[in-house]
């Protein structure tokens, strides 16, 4: 509606995202499943980031609001099938309950704060760009997920390599294992011969 179309034409976008979701989510999924959910996370939460900048601010029509609803919804949404298998990797089955319960209270109290960031780092140009601090600021978010998701890879790829070498199984408590700066920072970026997918 900020470009000038009407709000019949604005759900065409929103409903693109619920598509996106429906067909992205599951598929996200899939692949994360193939090659980790921590490798599958970074890359997508990286493309959103670009969308944002790079669909986003230049929105000028709706065809092209309608291809970034629907990109958006099938990336967007890839926390969801991706966070259970990520903090198991964390911090072990056993310890899964309490850690997921504390990562929804996290979650839960950002989700209600962003909407109000969003509307409140909109601006006064009726030119169509009254968004483009909300699509700055939403695309650093999605970058910074992305380098988030990266640290958190090397660190798992580091610990694995120690866990590994020392006989651990995959959920023997592996959060004793202390990993050294030096070794975290080679595995930043290993991508083949991983000791476990990640």
């Amino acid at each position: 509606m900020s470009l000038g179309y009407t709000s019949k034409q604005g759900s065409y976008v929103s409903c693109m995202v619920s598509v996106g979701s429906l067909v992205g989510r599951p598929i996200a999924g899939y692949i994360a499943d193939k090659y980790g959910p921590l490798t599958v996370g970074m890359i997508l939460h990286l493309v959103m980031a670009i969308l944002c900048w790079a669909m986003w601010i230049p929105c000028k029509n709706l065809a092209t609001a309608i291809v970034f609803g629907l990109l958006a919804g099938s990336i967007m949404g890839t926390i969801w099938p991706t966070i259970a298998s990520i903090v198991a990797r964390i911090v072990g089955l056993q310890k899964l309950a309490v850690t997921f319960g504390v990562t929804w209270i996290f979650i839960a109290t950002f989700a209600l704060v962003a909407p109000i960031i969003g509307l409140e780092l909109r601006t006064t140009d009726t030119n169509g760009n009254e968004y483009y601090r909300t699509a700055i600021f939403v695309g650093f978010s999605y970058f910074g997920a992305s380098l988030c998701q990266w640290l958190l890879r090397g660190f798992i790829i580091a610990r694995d390599q120690i866990g590994v070498s020392e006989g651990y199984s995959t959920d023997q408590n592996e959060l004793h294992i202390n990993v050294k700066s030096s070794h975290f920072s080679k595995c930043l970026f290993r991508y083949r011969k991983l000791p476990r997918r990640v």
